[in-house]
């Protein structure tokens, strides 16, 4: 009985990567700046996330961009 211990595990797995889907990180960005300090506080504009399911670029929310992002392949076109 204890060899089966492992399927309640196995589903929690699933039923996550069936609700938020598998990570992509943040691959490239467009910001704005006054000037070249990195220090400089940036107000981004665009993010580009790179995953399991591709590539695709989306706006920035707020002027930031996460570096990395949760999707499924039903919401990635």
């Amino acid at each position: 009985m204890r060899y089966l211990l492992w399927v309640p595990l196995l589903g929690v797995v699933f039923a996550v990567y069936e609700l938020v889907g598998l990570p992509h990180l943040c691959f490239s960005y467009e910001f704005s700046a006054r000037s070249i300090d990195p220090i400089e506080k940036r107000h981004y504009h665009s993010c580009t996330f790179v995953g399991p399911y591709g590539r695709w670029t989306e706006t920035a929310v707020s002027g930031r961009c996460p570096w990395l992002r949760w999707k499924r392949s039903d919401v990635v076109s």
